[in-house]
């Protein structure tokens, strides 16, 4: 990842960002809600979306989207109705393989949508970028919670679901009782919640593949640039 939001500061919203083929491919393969009461989980790739081999311990980004299975089957398990989530995978890679045309991407995509309750799974490399740009640029009246994950879905004691339950509770909780036109973007991570511009990413170990996967995950980890 070589760039930063200077690169995009004089991004404009794409009115017609939903009607590229791009788009409606991928809305059309998730049978996507465009629609303001249903919650949108939107999957860009990282860890948290990703397989985990442990013959050679390679992490790989997949286009599932992890976020809303994991919604859904908490939904099964508690008899809720799944009929107000709705979800896309809009970009499959390593976060530390993203542009700026993926940044510009994702904030078309979301100022373009109906939907007012939006959580986005990214990889921690660019979801505090995306948390910032998605703060600046995108418009009306929407609840943006984003999220990731020190490991993969697959890996035992993995913080997936504690990420995404989260970010869910909040994103709810802030769309309750929020006030105002614009829009509120936040990013969740292991209980806590952080300001969209008050988050990066340090990597203590950048020469280390991953030491045990588990090892070399926890070592990545997630700081504050300043206080709340």
């Amino acid at each position: 990842m070589t760039f930063s939001l200077d690169q995009i500061l004089d991004y404009v919203p794409d009115a017609a960002a939903l009607d590229s083929p791009a788009i409606q491919t991928l809305m059309s393969q998730g049978n996507f809600i465009n629609e303001a009461s249903a919650l949108a989980v939107v999957s860009c790739g990282g860890t948290l979306s990703s397989t985990y081999l442990p013959e050679d311990e390679t992490i790989t980004s997949t286009s599932s989207n992890v976020g809303l299975n994991t919604i859904r089957n908490m939904q099964k398990l508690w008899g809720v109705t799944s009929d107000n989530v709705t979800g896309i995978s809009l970009i499959s890679k390593d976060s530390r393989d993203f542009t700026a045309n993926d940044v510009v991407f994702l904030l078309n995509f979301l100022n373009a949508i109906k939907n007012k309750r939006i959580l986005v799974t990214a990889g921690t490399y660019i979801g505090p970028l995306f948390a910032e740009a998605a703060n600046r640029y995108v418009l009306g009246e929407k609840t943006i919670g984003f999220t990731g994950s020190r490991l993969p879905a697959a890996i035992v004691n993995n913080d997936v679901d504690a990420n995404i339950f989260g970010t869910l509770a909040a994103i709810n909780m802030y769309d309750g009782i929020r006030t105002g036109r614009d829009p509120f973007v936040f990013f969740h991570f292991h209980g806590e919640i952080f300001k969209a511009d008050r988050l990066t990413k340090i990597d203590l170990h950048p020469k280390a593949k991953y030491p045990t996967a588990v090892a070399g995950a926890i070592e990545r980890t997630l700081v504050r640039k300043t206080d709340l």
